[in-house]
């Protein structure tokens, strides 16, 4: 029973940090894009 106790920590964890890195790398990408398109958007008119 404990050792099943640590693989559903250890999983619970690795879900955690995987979904709090996919959300930083979507977020981090959706502003590099805000960033260009700001920076592009008075160089095109």
């Amino acid at each position: 029973v404990e050792v099943y106790d640590v693989v559903i920590d250890k999983t619970t964890t690795c879900c955690a940090v995987a979904g709090t890195v996919t959300v930083l790398a979507v977020a981090g990408f959706v502003a590099l894009l805000v960033l260009i398109y700001y920076i592009l958007t008075p160089l095109s008119k």
